[in-house]
């Protein structure tokens, strides 16, 4: 009969070799813990039989087997206690359990010799009480050796087997015919039933160990959870000091940019050429529009897209095309730019973030587009939505990259030759999606793009307010 071999439930563990050497630990250390009481036990016992073969004065031999046996007890006791104490782990496990069995095995012969010369000694009534006693003892351990089917045998099995072979070669009548009987029948019953206890007993610390690896599992992924937040935690409150840094550094400069600019165009005007005049309004329209983007945007609240509160309300679209279109002819008069929108055409969003996003289109359309280009803006109502538009008729994008268009940092091989960062694209699109719209683009080779952004449109009432 098979001892120790694995219980069949293995598909409780998702990792059955660690499983198999965690499991067999467990249950050596259990066996090692029942030690003590099982070596109590089998001491009492032994001094039942001694006593009832002489009374108070039992043959020298008894007492010597009696000796033997408490002696045995408490090496196996000993070894026991070291062995728990030691710690033993998974890779050490096989030789504390042979060291387990091998006691088992020296306790199991030990009692079955003695119990076979008292047997033998008086075969009338310490016969029947050492049958008794040998059956308790078999039947004691059952729940305590179980745990390791062969230390069970080892120690059962000799001590049957003296019961059937005295009762066999030292026959006293039918009665020691029915211990024999017996004897065999209880062996394979004690037997069947360490299998079975063992098999529930395997199972049960298969799912023990599981649910623990669960837990690990779940309080390790809830440590890199709370790690991660903390970590998110300190890079937000980081970026939130370098926007305010930022933000007071920029403001600085372009203010006593701005005073310069306006001097010269309030004191200087007649000295100044036609040429020199437009140029200072178009620093003044670049300076005005860096301070725009430095008071709506860039604050710790505005930059970081997922974060803060949003201002949603009823936006006119055609004002903000106007306002894109205008900063982008700074740099781009020989492109022509055309609006297509109604004046009543509203979106309900957030005006700041929306200027933001039609500025970053237009500059890329001016930008990416050969001189001559023309751009056109137009919003369509498409209740219960707006439908806003930024098409171009230039080179358009190549098929392999349209599909990287939104990714952060990636740049085209046309846009290479033109200074950018791969982000206003991915950021527009992250700012449209958090105000609850979307963001698609179509393009054809040698055709042009065209961008398109849809938000919910505004109610009515909210308009009209």
């Amino acid at each position: 009969m098979s001892t120790d071999a694995p219980s069949p439930h293995r598909e409780l563990s998702p990792d059955n070799g660690l499983a198999e050497a965690e499991v067999n630990l467990e249950k050596t250390l259990l066996l090692f813990r029942n030690t003590g009481v099982a070596q109590a036990v089998a001491v009492m016992n032994a001094s039942v039989l001694v006593f009832s073969l002489g009374g108070l004065q039992p043959p020298a031999w008894a007492l010597a087997w009696w000796l033997i046996m408490a002696a045995v007890a408490a090496l196996r006791y000993g070894f026991a206690r070291h062995c728990l104490a030691s710690d033993p782990t998974a890779a050490s496990v096989a030789r504390w359990r042979q060291r387990a069995i091998d006691g088992a095995l020296a306790a199991g012969v030990v009692t079955a010799l003695g119990c076979a010369a008292m047997m033998v000694a008086d075969p009338g009534e310490t016969r029947l009480l050492t049958v008794m006693v040998m059956a308790g003892n078999v039947a004691g351990a059952l729940p305590i050796l179980s745990s390791v089917p062969r230390a069970y045998q080892a120690y059962a099995v000799p001590m049957l087997l003296s019961l059937i072979l005295t009762a066999l070669f030292d026959p006293h009548g039918v009665r020691d015919k029915l211990i024999i009987l017996e004897s065999l029948v209880y062996m394979g019953a004690v037997l069947r039933s360490t299998r079975y206890l063992h098999d529930n007993l395997d199972r049960s610390m298969r799912i023990a160990l599981h649910m623990r690896q669960a837990a690990d599992q779940l309080e390790l992924a809830r440590t890199h959870e709370l790690d991660a937040l903390a970590l998110e935690r300190e890079v937000h409150r980081e970026q939130r000091q370098f926007v305010a840094m930022l933000s007071h550094e920029l403001r600085t400069p372009l203010a006593v940019i701005n005073v310069v600019m306006q001097n010269m165009a309030l004191f200087d005007a007649d000295e100044l050429a036609p040429s020199a005049r437009a140029r200072v309004a178009k620093a003044q329209a670049a300076i005005a529009r860096l301070m725009s983007i430095t008071d709506e945007c860039l604050t710790p609240e505005r930059l970081g897209v997922g974060h803060g509160t949003l201002a949603l309300e009823a936006v006119p679209v055609r004002a903000l095309l106007e306002d894109a279109a205008k900063a982008a002819q700074l740099h781009a008069e020989d492109h022509r730019v055309e609006i297509a929108c109604e004046p009543a055409v509203a979106a309900w969003c957030d005006a700041s973030l929306l200027r933001l996003v039609l500025r970053t289109l237009v500059d890329n359309a001016v930008k990416y587009t050969p001189a001559g280009s023309c751009v056109v803006l137009r919003a369509l109502a498409d209740q219960p939505a707006i439908r806003i538009e930024v098409a171009d008729d230039g080179p358009g994008i190549l098929a392999d990259e349209l599909p990287h268009i939104f990714e952060k940092y990636f740049r085209g091989r046309s846009a290479l030759a033109h200074a950018g960062t791969g982000l206003g694209l991915p950021l527009a699109r992250q700012m449209i999606v958090r105000m609850g719209g979307s963001f698609d683009v179509a393009s054809t080779p040698e055709s042009g793009t065209v961008f398109t952004v849809t938000l919910p449109s505004a109610q009515p009432a909210a308009a009209a307010a």
